[in-house]
């Protein structure tokens, strides 16, 4: 179980970032009235499990008293029903990753890592490496064209 001050809490979870708000100021109180869309946890509701698994949060301000809080990661209110078009994992098409620059590789590589492809990902990530190997000598060629583009003018 983890304890968080308040003003932590408000800036890791709700983004909320300010100079002016004090820890040794701050309290339950004041943030009822400045952000009322944080959502507080009656104690009847809170259990051990629903703490553990990280779904409420304990947080103490100014005078050390610890108040439960709704993680607003956790969307308790909100139950989804997820299509099957959108769980299933995307079919990438690797047959000309040879044709593909650096950047193209690393939105692949991107896309990849969301859904959790391991094999793909090392393939990819393999690739990147060669590409980034090329780069110094693929300067080194264009530097040279551009020497004897140069000394044609000279």
């Amino acid at each position: 179980m983890k304890e968080f001050d308040l003003v932590y809490f408000l800036s890791r979870f709700y983004g909320i970032n300010n100079s002016t708000l004090n820890r040794k100021k701050l309290s339950h109180e004041d943030v009822e009235i400045l952000f009322p869309d944080v959502r507080t946890c009656p104690f009847r509701d809170v259990t051990k499990e629903e703490i553990y698994n990280g779904n409420i949060l304990m947080v103490y301000d100014r005078k050390n008293i610890i108040r439960y809080y709704y993680n607003p990661y956790m969307d308790i209110e909100n139950n989804y029903e997820f299509n099957n078009d959108e769980i299933s994992k995307p079919n990438i098409d690797i047959s000309n990753i040879d044709n593909l620059s650096k950047n193209e590789l690393l939105s692949y590589r991107r896309k990849v890592k969301i859904y959790d492809l391991r094999r793909l990902y090392n393939i990819l990530t393999k690739k990147i490496h060669e590409k980034k190997k090329l780069e110094p000598r693929i300067y080194r060629e264009e530097k040279e064209k551009l020497k004897i583009k140069e000394s044609y003018y000279d």
